[in-house]
């Protein structure tokens, strides 16, 4: 029982200062899982401020347009973060919540914003569903994530296509 108790606190240790995915990743010198190298508090201290200074950039750019006033804006993302409870009005497709649940729907496309995640050496182009020259850049963070540095990034698509996703994720035939 002790031995119990003893792993779930330096479980706890571990996972607040070096990894979210906790101790178990180690396998031999090798790490396994998505976050190995950010632990909660980097991640509320430096990502989740981040989510949340990008859907106050959507917010004040949407507000600043004409069509702001015939509906809300249309966000993809790789993870939502703090941008859906941060600007709340906006309506949000996640990636990672398609691919969970096996549909594989280019959202992108038909976004008027796409909130994107690249290392610093990739070309943004890897990213975005067509020429970068197509965007406007919005706003962009570089900070270092999970051992690498990283540039957090928003572009704003002047032209979406038209939405064709149904109204619920289990709504697809």
């Amino acid at each position: 029982m002790v031995g119990i108790i003893v792993f779930q606190v330096c479980q706890l240790f571990y996972t607040y200062h070096y990894s979210l995915n906790g101790i178990v990743t180690n396998v031999g010198r090798y790490k396994i899982g998505e976050y190995t190298k950010i632990g909660v508090k980097d991640c509320a201290k430096e990502l989740m401020p981040l989510f949340e200074k990008s859907a106050n950039d959507i917010q004040l750019h949407w507000e600043s347009l004409d069509k702001s006033k015939d509906r809300p804006p249309r966000i993809a993302t790789f993870a939502a973060g703090l941008l859906p409870y941060t600007y709340k009005k906006a309506y949000i497709y996640e990636t990672l919540v398609s691919y969970r649940h096996g549909r594989r729907y280019d959202c992108r496309r038909s976004s008027d914003y796409i909130h994107l995640f690249k290392r610093v050496d990739d070309p943004a182009e890897v990213r975005l569903p067509s020429p970068v020259e197509n965007y406007e850049l919005i706003s962009s963070y570089t900070i270092p994530f999970n051992g690498r540095v990283c540039d957090f990034r928003v572009y704003f698509n002047p032209e979406p296509a038209d939405n064709k996703l149904p109204p619920g994720i289990n709504d697809f035939r």
